[in-house]
């Protein structure tokens, strides 16, 4: 920041005329207000620091602080933190013209509000995809809170969609004397990226038209498992042999 001034000067400091005008001030008036003013106490033990030195820097041009590089080199700190220190303490500062530099102060803080304001958004959004589509489709249902928090970080790896599509992968392709998976762990491991192999009986991998309804699975008609129950059927004279959705305890039946 160049052609800078500290705001107020003129109100505060007085060294227009009299034995100080031609040289260095030895000092600066610092007013007892500080001690109730909101914005510096605000800041921070640094830039509390700096603002001090820029305010004796002032005092040499008559409340004009020098460009940056001068400013940075007089107080013996890293150019670029001193830009970020200014815009820190824009509150206590003018341009030349006598424009405040509250106005960028102010942007910023504006920008910061509305990136909280899409992130609140966006949190809830992932809470509702949790609750009205990854939980009531989970079949284990157990730990929630924990399943919740592994959701939102999943979310931050995934697509809905895709985390959806690998787990009805593993729902269809669960054999049944495996435990289930929880839900949390499923999440953070990224289970859904798994492509299950076949099943050893050596039938293809699950069809798309098979679906969990508690501890069944019901599967319809175009499928292999759902030939294999047909053949089962046959043998048993089960009047399910004419149904076009079956529902049964297992996806192969044990003697196919």
């Amino acid at each position: 920041m160049s052609a800078a001034r500290i705001k107020n000067w003129d109100q505060f400091q007085h060294y227009k005329s009299g034995k100080n005008a031609s040289k260095r001030p030895e000092w600066i008036r610092l007013y007892t207000r500080l001690l109730d003013d909101i914005e510096f106490h605000e800041l921070s033990g640094d830039d509390a620091k700096v603002l001090v030195m820029l305010w004796a820097l002032a005092s040499e041009q008559d409340g004009e602080l020098p460009d940056t590089k001068t400013i940075a080199f007089r107080l013996r700190l890293p150019e670029q933190k001193v830009r970020q220190i200014l815009g820190r303490l824009s509150h206590w500062l003018e341009s030349e013209d006598g424009v405040s530099y509250d106005a960028p102060r102010t942007e910023e803080k504006r920008e910061e509000e509305n990136r909280g304001e899409e992130s609140k958004t966006r949190a809830r959004e992932v809470d509702r995809e949790f609750l009205e589509t990854f939980w009531p489709e989970y079949p284990h249902k157990v730990g929630k809170p924990d399943a919740l928090k592994a959701f939102v970080s999943a979310r931050k790896a995934a697509e809905l969609d895709e985390i959806m599509a690998g787990l009805r992968r593993y729902t269809a392709a669960k054999p049944d004397d495996q435990k289930w998976c929880n839900p949390a762990t499923f999440l953070r491991q990224q289970r859904w990226l798994d492509e299950p192999a076949p099943p050893a009986n050596g039938h293809g991998p699950p069809a798309k038209n098979i679906r969990r309804d508690g501890d069944d699975y019901v599967i319809s008609k175009g499928c292999e498992q759902f030939e294999a129950w047909q053949r089962k059927f046959r043998i048993m004279n089960d009047p399910r042999i004419y149904s076009d959705e079956i529902r049964v305890p297992s996806m192969w039946p044990r003697s196919a």
